[in-house]
């Protein structure tokens, strides 16, 4: 301990004068700092994101009013099938893309509370004790040469960032608006995953009923058959028309397979959405789905509803987090201060280290001066440029392609609402023409054949009709998803999503 005081006695004198001096080298340094600095060389973007507002989207958008503000709905119960609700219902448990979204949002909210705890104070603990031997060849005296002895100590750091220019501020806002992106991008991937469960289950209905009708066809071919035989037989017909009739049978025989693969390969697409093996198919039963419900004759909808699409607001979200992370890159040229404290208790030798003579105490602020990162500060900053042009340019084509989507599907499900009138009525037509077949042949006025092909050729505008239910289940299906969720149609079955 003697040589210790050796040197306080030796450099107290030289500390007492250097404190005296310490305020104003400290101004001189930080003034000097601030006017040597470097510069962001005036380095801006002239990127601009669309105005939803001012877009001319066209007839089939346009700007409304608070009112139509719409909630996120369950939209397929409209379809009112309990075994697909059930399905919706599994989304959340297994399927990948919600997991995968569910990461990222997860990662995002740790890099905010990340970027938060930066601007928080930054308080730590430390002891160390040691047990030393001081060499015999070094700078300790002879008193300590060769000898053995201990040090120790107990101290408490405290670390806070000044924030004086925003840059800390900066950093968790654009953290926070990251995260905002996520949770959208999440809600974005639930809705695309919804509408391929809904537009699968639709083609499992269409191909299930297709299957019913090519039976029934197959039943009233195979009856023409007989009959044709029959004439022939009889000399009543030439054998042609009986090889025309087992055409027309092969040929519907060529398709029952085709429609048999189509409904297996719809379970096995559900099962693999919902993150299930193909074996999870086998314990789904038909559809039941009611396709012909009210629907309402959408021709306009509010362009409010293309500006919240999640995948729309969450390139806005990302457009906001470049901007922060841009001025947070700015305040880099400024001097970083930060605010440093330790506190606590210092020995060698470990039975002095709780006298109060082993006490410690440093404070006072960290500069940080960019003097001479110039060029490596403005190349991060045209970097950090160049990522927000990317993403305006990325979020204004999102809302292009998004009014685009609307508009294509909002015309598909008129055309196929058309379609299917125009179906509907040949099929009324064939089935009236069925029932005068049917009246003729009680009255003797006209043959079995002729009233199983007038029968034969309802079930062809019944295929039809079929799939023109499809097509328009489909689109409606297609405007939803290009709506972000937004259901335009028939809303009487549905219930409000509650999100906790």
């Amino acid at each position: 301990m003697n040589y210790l005081r050796h040197l306080d006695a030796k450099f107290k004198p030289r500390c007492t004068e250097l404190a005296r001096f310490t305020p104003t080298l400290l101004l001189v340094l930080m003034l000097s700092g601030l006017s040597g600095c470097a510069s962001d060389g005036q380095l801006k973007s002239y990127s601009k994101t669309l105005d939803l507002a001012q877009l001319q989207a066209g007839q089939a958008l346009k700007m409304g009013t608070a009112a139509d503000h719409a909630s996120k709905l369950e939209w397929w119960q409209s379809f009112n099938d309990p075994q697909l609700n059930q399905l919706m219902a599994m989304l959340g448990e297994n399927a990948p893309s919600i997991q995968i979204a569910q990461a990222r949002l997860d990662r995002a909210m740790s890099m905010t509370d990340l970027s938060r705890a930066d601007r928080q104070i930054d308080v730590t603990a430390t002891g160390s004790m040691t047990a030393d031997r001081y060499p015999d060849h070094y700078t300790y005296p002879d008193t300590y040469a060769g000898k053995t002895g201990s040090s120790g100590s107990i101290l408490g750091s405290m670390r806070w960032h000044l924030d004086l220019w925003g840059k800390w501020k900066a950093l968790e806002d654009s953290a926070r608006f990251n995260t905002h992106a996520a949770g959208l991008q999440m809600d974005d991937a639930r809705i695309i995953l919804e509408s391929a469960i809904a537009s699968s289950y639709v083609q499992w209905h269409a191909a299930e009923q297709q299957l019913q009708n090519q039976r029934q066809q197959r039943n009233i071919l195979q009856r023409l058959i007989e009959i044709e035989q029959q004439k022939r037989r009889a000399g009543l017909t030439e054998h042609s028309r009986v090889i025309q009739v087992q055409l027309n049978l092969t040929a519907l025989d060529a398709q029952l397979p085709l429609t048999l693969h189509q409904i297996q390969r719809q379970k096995h697409a559900i099962a693999a959405l919902l993150g299930q093996t193909p074996a999870f198919s086998a314990h789904l039963t038909p559809p039941q789905l009611k396709l012909q419900a009210d629907i309402a004759n959408v021709s306009t909808l509010p362009l409010a509803w293309v500006g919240r699409r999640p995948d729309v607001a969450a390139g806005r979200q990302m457009v906001l987090a470049h901007e922060r992370a841009t001025d947070a890159a700015r305040t880099s040229f400024y001097p970083d201060v930060d605010l440093t404290a330790m506190v606590g208790l210092q020995s060698l030798g470990l039975d002095h280290l709780l006298k109060a003579g082993s006490r410690s105490m440093v404070i006072g602020p960290a500069l940080n001066l960019p003097l001479f990162e110039q060029n490596r500060l403005r190349a991060r900053l045209r970097g950090e440029i160049a990522d927000y042009d990317l993403a305006v340019a990325q979020y204004n084509q999102s809302l292009i392609n998004a009014i685009q989507n609307v508009v294509d599907d909002l015309d598909q499900v008129q055309t196929a609402t058309q379609q299917r009138q125009i179906v509907r009525s040949s099929l009324q037509h064939s089935q009236q023409l069925h029932r005068i077949k049917t009246q003729l042949i009680h009255k003797g006025l006209a043959t079995q054949q002729a009233g199983l092909t007038a029968e034969l050729n309802q079930m062809d505008r019944a295929a039809a009709l079929i799939q023109a239910d499809q097509s328009v289940a489909l689109a409606q299906i297609a405007l939803t998803r290009s709506l972000g969720g937004q259901w335009a149609f028939s809303n009487n079955r549905i219930k409000v999503k509650q999100h906790d």
